[in-house]
């Protein structure tokens, strides 16, 4: 006798009840972490893990209490976490601010730039497993943090908002900036270090009508020290004419 499949609408309703029980879960998990890591008087003051439409109106009703000015990435990350994530993707990002609510973040610049940057992402369509990698760089980030250094925090999600706009390594209003002009890269740590790596791209540097580039070059970028280790390329100046037949590095 034939086994009768069943409907769609059940296997739904029992993904859904799956997920609401992983919620729950962590939950649980994040209240006895939290609670173990923060003085009594604090523990009010904090973010916890729960059905994903709660959770998005509390961060975003802290978010704009703190910082007014953060309305643009608040919208822009709500329509985002609303309309593009799905249950996973929504449940990293959750896990990601209730550990950096927990360690004490202050919503401007980091929720601010969190927030920004994760919008940015999926607008820009660069694809899961690349979020996966950067989102979990910033969880462990957050996790290692033991004192009030807060700076390799910072540093790392400026740029990420920077990056996921425009995709510079380092933008200046006044001096030089620094663009690397490829869809190939990826998030990893180098040692301690979060790092950008590139394989065989284009690296352009650009200085009002000025501009560099080296192309078929590689290497890493290091965010918080907004530093490039790489090797070879071909430097061309397009302001020099002359020389565009490029000089080999």
């Amino acid at each position: 006798m034939n086994e009768e499949l069943p409907s769609p609408r059940f296997c739904i309703i029992q993904n859904r009840f799956k997920f609401m029980l992983r919620i729950r879960f962590l939950a649980i998990y994040a209240v006895l972490w939290i609670g173990s890591s923060l003085p009594a008087q604090a523990q009010a003051d904090t973010l916890v893990l729960q059905e994903p439409g709660v959770f998005l109106k509390e961060l975003r009703d802290w978010v704009l209490n703190q910082r007014k000015a953060a309305e643009p990435q608040v919208q822009a990350f709500t329509d985002v976490f609303e309309g593009q994530m799905d249950e996973d993707q929504q449940l990293a990002v959750m896990q990601a601010c209730t550990r950096m609510r927990a360690k004490r973040i202050p919503a401007a610049p980091y929720f601010q730039d969190y927030m920004g940057a994760v919008a940015l992402f999926f607008e820009q369509g660069y694809g899961r497993d690349r979020f996966y990698q950067w989102n979990g760089i910033v969880d462990s980030l957050v996790s290692r943090l033991e004192t009030r250094k807060l700076s390799p925090i910072r540093d790392f999600l400026a740029f990420s908002h920077r990056f996921f706009q425009d995709q510079s390594l380092r933008y200046s209003e006044l001096g030089t900036s620094w663009y690397a002009r490829t869809p190939d890269w990826r998030f990893q740590f180098e040692g301690e270090e979060p790092v950008v790596r590139f394989p065989a791209f284009d690296l352009v540097a650009v200085r009002k009508q000025d501009s560099i580039s080296i192309s078929n070059t590689e290497g890493l970028f290091f965010p918080v020290t907004t530093s490039w280790r790489g090797q070879g390329g071909r430097v061309s100046w397009d302001r020099f004419p002359e020389m565009e037949e490029g000089v080999y590095v």
